[in-house]
């Protein structure tokens, strides 16, 4: 049996040179019997931090003896009397049994962890309120069955943060070392007065639910205090792949595109682009083009953040707050830029592709102008190509998907316009190094009705007729009308396959089983429009879900204070369309299901990377996309229309499975699939 005395223990140890957790924490307590912790703040996310050597310590029968403030959170709070009142219900799981599945538990659902340990009694907590200032003590003792103990001291609090992300210095004290043994007994003797409740100044409670209110407040002014201190701290040294994309831009003469996964840091990666062009070109001017008004908003917000460096010397001519292309003109051809080194304009594709624009605005400056086209693969579209201007001699392309959906001469026009893609980081890189959050991936099929069956039949004929007639015309004016019906055609297939109504049995399947695990919380459900939502809202009125819709009908301020209620869980699912694609960040969103059936693979990559970006206790995402299967009802095998549609789900699906967790699970079903009906999904 291994003893606290057989292990090697530092005398200290500091996060920047130390991961605690691992060197610490976690050795110490998988062996222990008993765990003494005061900590003025507590969150039961710290589970997920020492899920490892708690689950060992708990399955060997030991127990933990916490003292904390009233600084807790309302549903750490509402989950600890959980575990008060529904004894038995939880002592029925028996989770204390099996390691590996209380480890699992912790980790991914550490609020219901909590209340289970505090339903059978292997974690024991008091709450302390001192009469003047607040409770601010922070120390640890553990022990082991030969009652020998280390005792720790320092800055560290039992929240997520403080155990892994925050800089933090611990002092370690051993009991079978005389002359360390002086330094644990006072905190020894302490903390058992803490327990017995003999401390004079404070009250001390085991069951606070007298003080509810009391607790809730006290929380949220520690946390108003905490935000505020949040953003008076610098931004975050930048990682170091957007360090190297800004060497690579560089040295491909200030020309190129950044293809980077979304959630890496695109935006981040563009400023340092900009100031180091500033830095070299002093008068310039910066022109930002964006595909919807939402992305406007938040360019703005990061420029004008103190930290990022630039000259808040920003013009908008789309979005709240516009400036006329008169009064730009205006600015851009006066003194004024000189004297303020540099503009930076923002504006949609839309409005930088006006003729007005490209006629007054590029030739009035006498300076250097650099293009930063963020979502580049807008800047192809047939009404936006006016963007892609030779007066723009530098060049700066963001996307996590440059290339265009079925349009490989716009793809072409934007590598030769941008000078080649100069530098990518992925999505597998970005899991790999710790950037997103890793996921889940799960597969649900359901089919096409009768109905639904019969219009797609009919559209595809109908589309092959066209195509039929397109081949054979020469006229290219006759060309562009067939084309132009053929994608009319394209979006009514792609939207019965997006509507088909078996969808809705499938979601309301997938959310009853997210329910009686206790998982409807921190859930984003796209879906193809505002119908389709009004036709689905009876599941969530059945499962009594708190569901928000988030539209482009919201202004940005009430946006903002659904993403705030629904990161706070007090809001359990919220309801999408496109929105969300490009611009609007929700980190919180740990579990999505795709009621929509996406082709383009530019809209499933961004929404992919919506949830995977980090956030305080978020170890890992899921996502649930509901595919459209076939049925071969006599055995005779799939038609060709009925292969294609399957396909083309399948072919999804690949590319959402590659970088899975649960990788070899799900692409063993896209296999079996293809090689089934040999549609080729897994060789191409």
């Amino acid at each position: 049996m291994t003893l606290l005395r057989d292990l090697k223990i530092n005398k200290s140890y500091t996060s920047k040179e130390n991961d605690i957790v691992k060197e610490f924490l976690n050795p110490t307590l998988s062996i222990s019997s008993l765990y003494y912790r005061v900590s003025a703040y507590y969150s039961s996310y710290s589970l997920q931090g020492i899920a490892e050597g708690l689950s060992a310590m708990i399955t060997n029968n030991a127990k933990i003896k916490m003292i904390i403030s009233f600084f807790i959170n309302e549903q750490d709070y509402n989950a600890f009397i959980d575990g008060k009142e529904k004894t038995q219900v939880y002592i029925e799981e028996n989770f204390i049994n099996d390691k590996e599945e209380l480890k699992r538990l912790m980790i991914e659902d550490s609020v219901r962890a909590f209340s289970f340990l505090v339903a059978t009694d292997r974690l024991q907590i008091k709450f302390v309120m001192s009469a003047q200032g607040i409770f601010h003590e922070k120390y640890g003792i553990i022990f082991d069955s030969n009652n020998d103990f280390v005792g720790f001291s320092g800055s560290m609090n039992e929240t997520l943060n403080g155990l892994t992300i925050n800089f933090e210095k611990i002092k370690v004290f051993k009991s079978w070392k005389e002359e360390e043994r002086e330094y644990i007994n006072p905190d020894l003797l302490e903390f058992e007065r803490y327990w017995g409740g003999n401390v004079d100044g404070c009250i001390i409670q085991d069951m606070p639910d007298k003080n509810r209110n009391v607790i809730l407040e006290s929380f949220k002014e520690f946390e108003i205090e905490m935000n505020a201190l949040k953003y008076s701290k610098k931004e975050k040294p930048p990682w170091p792949h957007q360090l190297e994309a800004l060497q690579k831009w560089k040295g491909n003469n200030y020309k190129g595109i950044l293809e980077m996964a979304t959630g890496t840091g695109k935006t981040r990666a563009a400023i340092m682009c900009i100031n180091d062009f500033k830095k070299l070109h002093g008068k310039s001017l910066i022109l930002i083009a964006v595909p919807t008004d939402v992305l406007i908003s938040q360019w703005e917000k990061e420029l004008r953040k103190k930290e990022n460096g630039i000259n808040p010397y920003i013009k908008k001519i789309s979005g709240d707050s516009a400036v006329s292309i008169d009064d730009l003109y205006q600015t851009v051809s006066s003194r004024e830029i000189s004297i303020n080194d540099g503009l930076i304009i923002l504006g949609t594709y839309k409005m930088l592709s006006s003729m007005k624009f490209s006629d007054l605005i590029p030739s009035s400056f006498d300076g250097e102008i650099l293009l930063v086209a963020d979502e580049v693969h807008h800047i192809a579209a047939e009404n936006y190509s006016k963007v892609m201007d030779d007066r723009y001699h530098y060049r700066l392309g963001l996307s996590a998907t440059p290339e265009r959906y079925f349009d490989e001469g716009g793809s072409q026009d934007i590598l030769e316009y941008f000078e080649r893609v100069v530098y990518t980081f992925d999505l597998k890189e970005a899991i790999s190094n710790n950037i997103l959050t890793p996921y889940d991936y799960y597969l649900h099929f359901t089919y096409l009705n009768d109905k639904e069956a019969y219009e797609y039949g009919k559209l595809t004929k109908k589309l092959f007729n066209r195509l039929n007639y397109r081949n054979k015309d020469d006229v290219d004016e006759n060309k562009n009308v067939f084309k132009n019906l053929e994608n009319i055609i394209e979006i009514k297939r792609a939207r019965i396959l997006k509507k088909a109504s078996g969808k809705k049995e499938i979601l309301k399947s997938i959310l009853n089983d997210m329910k009686r695990k206790n998982q409807l919380k921190h859930l984003l459900i796209y879906f193809e429009d505002n119908e389709q939502i009004a036709d689905y809202q009876d599941v969530f009125n059945e499962l009594s879900i708190f569901s928000v819709k988030v539209d482009s009908g919201k202004s940005e301020q009430d946006r903002d204070a659904i993403i705030d209620k629904f990161s706070k869980g007090d809001i359990d699912c919220l309801l999408a369309m496109k929105i969300l694609d490009e611009g609007v960040d929700v980190p919180s969103v740990e579990r999505a299901i795709l009621v929509i059936s996406l082709q383009n693979p530019a809209q499933f990559i961004q929404r992919r990377g919506r949830l995977l970006r980090r956030f305080a206790g978020k170890t890992k995402a899921e996502i649930h996309d509901i595919l459209i299967s076939v049925k071969d009802q006599y055995g005779l095998g799939l038609s060709g229309v009925e292969k294609s549609i399957l396909y083309k789900e399948l072919r999804r699906a690949k590319l959402f499975c590659e970088t899975a967790k649960n990788s070899r699970e799900c692409m063993n079903v896209i296999s079996n699939i293809s090689l089934k009906y040999n549609l080729g999904v897994i060789s191409s």
